[in-house]
């Protein structure tokens, strides 16, 4: 007869809140360390220019 192997639904949910949590704490410690190392807040506001920005240019090498 098969055996069936499953884990105790404790430890799944542990795993998977971990697996959640970790891209929110990765991004506290980025902020810290930007806090830290530069002495500013992060800066939120110019998120959003990429849009704005229509003089893009691409240097290819000359050959």
């Amino acid at each position: 007869m098969g055996r069936v192997l499953l884990i105790e639904p404790a430890v799944g949910l542990y795993a998977f809140a971990m697996f959640m949590i970790y891209p929110l704490l990765q991004q506290y410690v980025y902020r810290r360390l930007w806090f830290e190392l530069s002495g500013t807040t992060y800066p939120a506001e110019s998120l959003s220019h990429c849009s704005n920005n229509h003089t893009l240019t691409v240097e290819l090498p000359v050959i």
